[in-house]
Order: C-alpha cells, then structure tokens, then sequence
C-alpha cells in the first residue's frame, strides 16, 4: 500500500467499524497496524488499484443489516499507506463478499458484491476514476444466503464470470457475464 516492494496486509473488523492496514517489513512481519474508521461494520474487502494511478485502492463491505448494511465503500490509497476519505455507494441488503474485474469490457474496473440479506447480488461499473455508477441488483435465483464470490471467465468466451456460494445451501452457482455488467445464469 506505500509503494516499497514490501507486501502489505489490510483486514477489515466488523464490530470496531474499521479496516486496519499492516504495512510489511522486509523480514515477514508487519509494522504496527494503522486503523481506519469506516463509520459502519467492515466485512468484505479487496484491493486493487481502481483509478490507473498505481496506487492499491481498497473497497470495503457494510454488512450489518440496517442503513449501515446497504452499502460498500471506495478508499482509494495515497500511496503511503495511507487512503482519501471512503466514499460510500449503495448496494443490496448485508453485502459480503466483493471482487474486482472489468465486467463490461471498458478497461476500467468493476465492483460485483454479494447481498447476503436481499439474496442477490450487485454489479458497480467503474469509470476508471475510482467512482461508479450506480449498484445494478441481479437476482440470484433459488439462493438464499449469496455470501462468497469469485469471478473467472468460465466458459472461456472472454467475458468475466461469477460463481457464488450461497451459506445457508451450501452450493455454488455460476453466472455467465454478457460482457455489458449484466449476467446469465449458467
């Protein structure tokens, strides 16, 4: 997350609302973690650099139920470990999980997250700026509890995919992306 070449490590803490960022040492271990409030209870989280500016970028989960569990947040890094104040866009019921890929072929990355409470799950288009436009609600279905993601071109057509674990049935379901944001199920 500061550039050195040294890996870094985030977690997110669901019931202190906060991601903490480890930078690395260059032994394996890790300086003493800087915490950052997300205002909300962090769950889910990945990191990628969503603005082209070389810098990691962090997207974080509000998974709690109530206002709060209606949404995902976009920090982007400042390159020193440190991150612009989170941005907040709405999303379906209890987001889990989240991944980050182009989704619609653009260039620019895409946020998918998992609605564990609403039972389907969201689709962010990115600009390329590190904004996105508006969550896009798919349904997922016979899924009652949407929680881990993983996207992948499965069917080797050179769209990204998405294959979902639903917690409650214990199964995993495959989307087939259109190549637009949207999917199929596969």
């Amino acid at each position: 997350f500061n550039g050195d070449g040294k890996s870094d490590l985030a977690v997110t803490n669901l019931f202190n609302n906060s991601v903490r960022v480890f930078l690395g040492n260059a032994d394996g271990t890790f300086q003493f973690p800087t915490t950052i409030d997300i205002g909300a209870p962090a769950y889910g989280l990945a990191a990628s650099d969503l603005n082209g500016d070389g810098k990691l970028d962090l997207v974080v989960t509000n998974a709690a139920g109530g206002v709060t569990g209606h949404t995902l947040q976009v920090l982007l890094g400042k390159g020193d470990g440190t991150f612009q104040p989170a941005v907040g866009y709405a999303t379906g019921s209890d987001p889990f999980a989240v991944v980050i890929g182009d989704l619609n072929l653009d260039g620019a990355l895409d946020l998918v997250v998992t609605n564990n409470s609403s039972h389907d799950f969201s689709t962010l288009l990115g600009n390329g700026s590190g904004a996105f436009q508006p969550a896009m609600t798919i349904p997922v279905g016979p899924l009652t509890g949407p929680a881990a993601i993983v996207t992948s071109d499965f069917n080797g057509d050179g769209k990204l995919d998405v294959a979902i674990v639903d917690s409650q049935a214990d199964t995993v379901s495959i989307f087939l992306g259109r190549g637009d944001g949207t999917f199929a199920i596969g």
